[in-house]
């Protein structure tokens, strides 16, 4: 089935070689960060219920990103290196919601469509999957008091059956001028939507 790109425009070409070597080095941890998460009754992600443990705020690359009490994330570089304030990505997964955090620097600013864009090219090179816009949306709502843009697309088989969803948003911190793409993909369009919003909704710019 042939994907339908997002449609966001720029003039600005964004390399994501870095950024899809960077996700191929995470994909192994995914596993073992499956067990700090909280499941809930319901078969979310832990941080989304109002049964969710305590929400502590991760702020060690200078924002700030809402995760469970107790959960270590894993922080690698988009250049396989080390994350660093400039630049770096954050995974997080379990209940069947994986999470994806990338943030960069660039000399040249990004919108927040570019960010979308360039995340999405990441998680379609990696999934082995075929993709479908569902939605997408330009100034759409805002975090942190920044403009986002978003997308969502349903994942589709070889058979093209539906077998998973996922939200993507972009916005870029004016403070600082870091542009930030998160990616919340899961097999519960409910799941993945709650989860996408409790989180930039308590994202901020600063830690």
């Amino acid at each position: 089935l042939e994907f339908r790109r997002v449609l966001f425009r720029s003039e600005v070409k964004v390399d994501t070689a870095s950024l899809e070597k960077a996700i191929s080095d995470l994909s192994a941890k995914v596993d073992d960060l499956s067990s700090k998460f909280v499941t809930n009754d319901d078969g979310s992600a832990g941080f989304v219920q109002g049964t969710a443990p305590q929400v502590v705020t991760e702020s060690t690359y200078g924002f700030k990103f809402p995760l469970p009490a107790g959960v270590e994330p894993t922080y690698v570089g988009l250049d396989g290196g080390d994350a660093s304030e400039k630049a770096g990505s954050l995974l997080a997964s379990s209940g069947g919601v994986s999470v994806l955090l990338l943030w960069t620097k660039p000399d040249t600013p990004l919108t927040p469509g570019d960010s979308v864009t360039s995340s999405f090219e990441v998680l379609k090179a990696n999934s082995g999957l075929n993709f479908a816009l569902l939605s997408a949306g330009k100034d759409a709502f805002t975090v942190d008091s920044q403009a986002a843009a978003y997308a969502t697309f349903s994942a589709l088989d070889d058979k093209q059956q539906t077998v998973g969803v996922a939200v993507i948003g972009g916005w870029t911190c004016e403070s600082d001028g870091r542009a930030y793409a998160l990616t919340v993909t899961g097999t519960q369009q409910e799941s993945v939507s709650q989860s996408f919003f409790e989180l930039v909704n308590q994202f901020g710019c600063e830690a």
